[in-house]
């Protein structure tokens, strides 16, 4: 286990200088000189394949040569495209250009694109005496795809809604052979707070984010939903909680702001869990881990999905469970290989059992989802919402009504009404069920026109229907009340109703005074009309008076007059 500690340099050449940050892994004595650091990335990736590949931020942008290790997938050089997007038009020409001419504009190369980051940082930690191989570590982290910074300091343009944040990819940390390299994850973890420290000096919340959960479980052979996965992810995170409080504590000591205490503690841990040394280093960092006098109020978080996890071959981010075994392409994911082979299985016997109808490889709800968030909750500082719970099947449930007609009895009772609406006879009548429940409607006219009859009588059967289907009554009257065409006006032979705006308005709003015991307020009525307008049907296209035998043939005659020639 990596613990920091504080030692402060005595001999000669580095007298004046600030305190420096040592531990398990033995750092060399003596400062290695300003000019060296600008051969750290060139030493740290000195040996490894490149290629070039051509890659777009998106599709609609001009594509891009971009040199990464022949190990890093398409996506990473997308990725990397993407985070120095300004590369192409004005490379930085300090320490190197991390963008090179090429027919397809600047080369990006990857090593120099990292070093425009890590340099300052590497620079600022040896002259406060922090760390003399800061640069030589950020480099192999992101060589070995185990850790690298946040979007923030790739770009340069901090966010002021989301902290500093370094991402640290866990499975890359573990081999079949040697299991879970403990030390050189707690080592990253530190490097990760003194980098961003240095990065942002005045962030008190820091987001150190453990992601590829799911993919160590799979190299692991732990299904996500066991018990022993989740014992796993609460060492894992308790362990990279206390070695950050570790590194919080030191850098306060030596540039000061020591005010925030931690709350890590060992009792929620396991007693085990299945990776060896894990349970008993995270139980040792917890027990010893600083009780106050931290610089950073948050050291650790798990934040959502961010580009730069491209870089380090992160296909399931934080501690979000498998979606597929299988990739965009349509083969087996490397998430499914290794839990395959940690399984002792090939890739026969998962045919198989596919077509057996059965599946080899582990599944994870929502519960097994809330169950991992709960499980390292307690050591994280910061983290997205609790999954929401499935709706209990097994619960009481008002029961739905069945779609099903509602068959009206044989003999049934009812009323027949009869009223004038603006003079219209209209005759109402009703069907009711045994308990006195409206079940169907007819309404004629009989001194209408023939398309009025049949309309209304459609009208009728259409409510007579829905009534029988379970529809109520109120949402008909919601509906038609108040709508206003002819005929329309006075009410006569209904005292339930004054007057009507229509057929249908009188209709429902009558079937809601009979039946819902709710009358319904009638429409206003607008002076200077006459409600009898609404029954005229005109024939011509012109205003005649409204009584044409009150115009007599004399004064129809009186402007024109007999002339004899």
């Amino acid at each position: 286990m990596f613990i920091p500690v504080i030692q402060r340099k005595t001999d000669s050449r580095s007298s004046g200088a600030g305190p420096t940050i040592t531990g398990m892994n033995k750092r060399p004595s003596s400062p290695v000189p300003a000019a060296g650091h600008a051969d750290h990335g060139q030493s740290i990736w000195h040996g490894i394949r490149m290629r070039d590949v051509l890659a777009a931020p998106s599709p609609d942008d001009d594509p891009r040569a971009i040199r990464v290790p022949v190990s890093w997938a398409d996506e990473a050089a997308a990725a990397l495209a993407a985070l120095c997007t300004e590369l192409a038009a004005s490379p930085r020409p300090k320490r190197g250009r991390a963008a090179r001419p090429t027919p397809f504009g600047h080369r990006i190369d990857a090593m120099m694109a990292a070093d425009r980051w890590i340099a300052p940082l590497d620079e600022a930690a040896c002259r406060e005496g922090l760390h003399e191989t800061l640069g030589a570590s950020l480099h192999t982290m992101l060589r070995d795809r185990r850790g690298t910074a946040g979007v923030s300091l790739w770009t340069g343009q901090e966010d002021a809604l989301t902290p500093p944040s370094f991402l640290i990819n866990l499975p890359a940390f573990y081999t079949r052979t040697d299991g879970l390299d403990v030390a050189a994850l707690g080592q990253a973890v530190s490097d990760a707070v003194l980098a961003l420290t240095l990065a942002v000096p005045s962030a008190r919340r820091l987001a150190v984010t453990p992601t590829g959960l799911a993919a160590l479980l799979d190299k692991a052979g732990l299904a996500y939903a066991s018990q022993e996965a989740q014992d796993t992810a609460r060492c894992l995170t308790a362990f990279i909680r206390a070695c950050a409080d570790h590194a919080s504590a030191t850098l306060a000591r030596s540039l000061g702001g020591g005010e925030a205490a931690s709350s890590v503690v060992s009792r929620d841990l396991p007693a085990s869990c299945p990776l060896p040394g894990l349970a008993e280093a995270a139980r040792q960092a917890c027990e010893t881990a600083p009780l106050g006098g931290l610089r950073h109020r948050a050291t650790t978080a798990i934040l959502p999905p961010q580009i730069v996890e491209s870089l380090l071959g992160v296909r399931i981010s934080g501690i979000a469970p498998g979606f597929s075994p299988l990739t965009s392409e349509g083969t087996l994911s490397e998430s499914a290989q290794d839990w395959l082979l940690a399984r002792g299985l090939r890739a026969e016997d998962a045919i198989a059992a596919l077509i057996r109808g059965e599946s080899v490889f582990p599944s994870a709800d929502t519960p097994a989802r809330i169950a991992m968030h709960d499980a390292v909750a307690p050591f994280i500082h910061m983290m997205e919402a609790r999954p929401a719970a499935e709706p209990d099947k097994d619960a009481a449930t008002t029961p739905i009504r069945s779609a099903q007609a509602e068959d009206l009895p044989a003999r049934r009772r009812g009323y027949t009404q009869r009223a004038t609406v603006g003079g219209h006879t209209v005759f109402l009548r009703t069907g009711e069920y045994a308990d006195g429940r409206l079940g169907e409607i007819s309404i004629s006219l009989p001194k209408d026109s023939p398309t009025a009859r049949g309309l209304t009588e459609c009208l009728a059967q259409a409510i007579s229907i829905g009534l029988q289907h379970g529809v109520r009554l109120d949402r008909f009257v919601e509906a038609l009340a108040l709508t206003d065409f002819g005929p329309a006006g006075t009410v006569e032979g209904d005292p339930s109703v004054d007057r009507a705006t229509s057929i249908p308005d009188y209709v429902v709003r009558h079937l809601a005074a009979s039946y819902t015991h709710q009358a319904v307020t009638p429409a206003p009525v607008v002076e200077g009309r006459n409600e009898d307008e609404d029954t005229i049907s005109p024939l011509l296209p012109l205003d005649l008076p409204h009584d044409v035998r009150k115009v007599s043939a004399r004064s129809r005659r009186r402007g024109l007059r007999l002339v004899n020639g």
